[in-house]
């Protein structure tokens, strides 16, 4: 049995993971909070190196999950020093605390984005090289590094839009479809991944230590307009309006679609997800 440490366990991404892998194994999870309280939680805040590290070393975790990091681009793009202060030092941190454990060094899982990618192209494999074009992508690929050139016992997610009931975009989308409102949606491609397939593949990865980069997603490539009408189609008798918002003549459709890798096939799809997702 191992013990599993998820930092950020109070999120969506976090809390979701949480419940699966309790549910689905007998390790001990260990969850973390910090602005969301939760009960069983522990309060943490990552920013603060010392008793980050303290909490470390106290918890000797065997695995690490980091679900956790300020998420919000308005934030991020606007304020640098925040950017590096949520999304970059705690790793540096956390690989610190890895090395210089001197007996079992725990394994840790990286949640990274696909926004290291600056979405000229679509389709990411593993094989692209990183261009990320806003700050959030920047901080996250420079925690990928700082994870590749001092860890030797990792795993590195790239994980396409993650959709989901909990999940902001998500509950937008269908709020504004219950209520029959016309949407707005731009024509940006993504890869939409259910919440379900990241517990699974995160559960997988656990289950066969795996070490390296890796991509996940749905499986399938949509403009936030696609989705918008796929998730429309579980919705009956609706009578909102979808509009496909254009982007300036001047800047190009972004594409950050993710190819997954080969190791998760058999991980619930978009598909899946839409199939038994009752509103």
């Amino acid at each position: 049995m191992k013990k599993i440490l998820i930092i950020g366990a109070s999120g969506f991404v976090g809390e979701n993971l949480f419940k699966y892998l309790s549910s689905t194994s007998n390790h001990e999870l260990i969850g973390t909070y910090y602005s969301q309280m939760k009960k069983d939680y522990i309060f943490l805040d990552y920013t603060k190196k010392k008793s980050f590290i303290r909490i470390l070393e106290k918890l000797k975790p065997d695995v690490i999950v980091w679900s956790a990091g300020e998420k919000n681009l308005s934030r991020t793009e606007n304020d640098i020093s925040f950017d590096i202060k949520e999304n970059l030092e705690p790793i540096k941190d956390l690989v610190f605390y890895q090395k210089n454990q001197k007996t079992s060094k725990p394994y840790l899982i990286f949640l990274s984005s696909d926004y290291v990618f600056s979405g000229i192209k679509g389709n990411y494999t593993t094989k692209d090289v990183p261009d990320p074009k806003t700050k959030y992508g920047l901080s996250k690929y420079y925690s990928e590094l700082e994870i590749i050139n001092n860890s030797k016992n990792y795993c590195i997610l790239r994980v396409g839009g993650i959709v989901g009931e909990g999940g902001k975009f998500f509950n937008w989308i269908c709020n504004e479809i219950k209520n029959h409102h016309s949407i707005d949606l731009y024509k940006e491609y993504f890869s939409p991944t259910p919440i379900m397939t990241l517990c699974e593949t995160v559960f997988l990865i656990i289950q066969k230590q795996l070490k390296g980069i890796f991509h996940i997603s749905g499986n399938t490539r949509l403009s936030k307009f696609q989705f918008g009408l796929e998730l429309k189609k579980c919705f009956s008798n609706n009578k909102s309006v979808l509009i496909e918002k254009k982007e300036s003549k001047n800047i190009l459709t972004e594409d950050r679609s993710l190819i997954s890798s080969i190791e998760f096939l058999g991980v619930s799809d978009l598909n899946f997800f839409l199939k038994r997702f009752k509103p």
